[in-house]
C-alpha cells in the first residue's frame, strides 16, 4: 500500500474497527530493526508496510515519525494479538517506543497452554488450525505479502485457540501466563540485577 493508504487502514482500525487485530514484525539482522510492519484486521485481511529498503528508510524522518505515533496510538488502544509476543511487543518497544497496552493473546504462548507436546511455530499452527496453503517459503519473493500472511494467519489461529482454551478449562492458566508475560520480556531485555 502507499503512505496514505497505510494511515487510511490505521484510522480505520482506530475509529471504526471492533474487534482484536494481529500485528507481525518483520526484522533485519543485526539489530532486529524493524523493516516491515503488519496488521489484520480479521483472518481474511492484512496490510503490511514497508519501512525500510535493506537497511535505508522508505520514507523521510518526518513522515515516519508521523507513521510511528500513528501505529503506536492504535496500539495503545485497539486488543492485539501477536504470534511470540515476546519478540515484536519489545522489538516494536524498544526501537520505536511503541507499546502495545491492551494485549490479549499470544498464540505462541496460548499453544503452550493447551497443546504442551506440539510444536508452537506459526506455520504449524496454521496447519492444525486453518485451512490455508503454506506461506512461509514466499518470504523472500514478496516480503509485504508474506508478512501480511503472517499477520492473517494469528489472527485466524486466535479465532480457533481462544475458544479451546475455555473448552478445555485452562482460562486461569491462560491468564495467569499472559499476565507474566511483560515482566519477562523486560527481564529478557534488561537483564536481572
Amino acid at each position: 500500500p502507499s503512505y496514505r493508504e497505510f494511515l487510511d487502514y490505521l484510522n480505520y482500525i482506530e475509529h471504526e474497527h471492533k474487534g482484536p487485530i494481529a500485528v507481525d514484525v518483520e526484522t533485519c539482522q543485526p539489530g532486529s530493526h524493524i523493516d516491515i510492519l503488519g496488521i489484520a484486521t480479521t483472518p481474511y485481511y492484512a496490510m503490511s508496510y514497508q519501512i525500510l529498503r535493506g537497511r535505508r528508510p522508505v520514507l523521510p524522518f518526518e513522515k515516519e515519525l508521523h507513521l510511528w505515533r500513528r501505529i503506536g496510538t492504535v496500539l495503545r488502544k485497539a486488543p492485539t494479538i501477536y504470534h511470540n509476543a515476546s519478540y515484536d511487543c519489545i522489538v516494536l518497544h524498544n526501537h520505536t517506543g511503541v507499546y502495545s497496552e491492551n494485549l490479549v493473546c499470544d498464540t505462541l504462548l496460548a499453544a503452550h497452554v493447551i497443546w504442551p507436546e506440539t510444536p508452537r511455530s506459526l506455520s504449524f499452527l496454521a496447519s492444525i488450525c486453518l485451512n490455508v496453503p503454506p506461506w512461509k517459503h514466499t518470504s523472500s519473493e514478496n516480503p509485504g505479502r508474506y508478512n501480511a500472511a503472517d499477520a492473517a494467519n494469528t489472527h485466524g489461529i486466535f479465532g480457533v485457540i481462544d475458544p479451546e482454551i475455555d473448552r478445555i478449562g485452562q482460562r486461569h492458566i491462560f491468564e495467569h501466563e499472559m499476565r507474566q508475560l511483560w515482566p519477562a520480556m523486560m527481564l529478557q531485555t534488561q537483564g536481572i540485577w
